[in-house]
């Protein structure tokens, strides 16, 4: 059954048993209705922040573009900070003459020619050792 009234619209169903009653009122305690919902959806663009002239959303706004700028500024320090140290350790190879991978090429070099020097050693050893079991 369908009962109409004032723009409200209430669909009943079942047998109606005696006793049973139907109360339509306003619900002024707000108990089980949207209108909390409705009041925190509204608090978006209530200007209620920064002495009443902000709302959260152009306070929100106003954090993630200051955090935004702030980031792209720490970011570009960071690249003159490297660039200047970059620099400063040029500087400082150049000044003490001092090149690691030059070094390591040499410590290489010297590694090989000391194994030469001691292969050259041992057969000097042997052919001596040869010679005097030969007299």
């Amino acid at each position: 059954m369908n009962l109409t009234q004032n723009g409200w619209q209430v669909q009943l169903q079942g047998q109606p048993q005696p006793g049973d009653t139907l109360s339509v009122m306003e619900n002024t305690n707000a108990a089980t209705d949207s209108q909390n919902v409705l009041e925190l959806a509204g608090l978006q663009s209530r200007t209620i922040l920064d002495g009443s002239n902000a709302s959260f959303e152009q306070a929100y706004s106003s954090l993630t573009s200051s955090v935004g700028t702030i980031t792209q500024q720490v970011k570009i320090n960071k690249q003159v900070e490297d660039s200047l140290l970059q620099g400063a350790v040029t500087q400082r190879e150049s000044k003490s003459g001092v090149n690691l991978d030059e070094e390591a090429s040499d410590l290489i070099r010297f590694q090989q020619a000391y194994q030469a020097l001691s292969r050259v050693v041992q057969a000097s050893q042997a052919l001596f050792q040869s010679v005097l079991d030969a007299v």
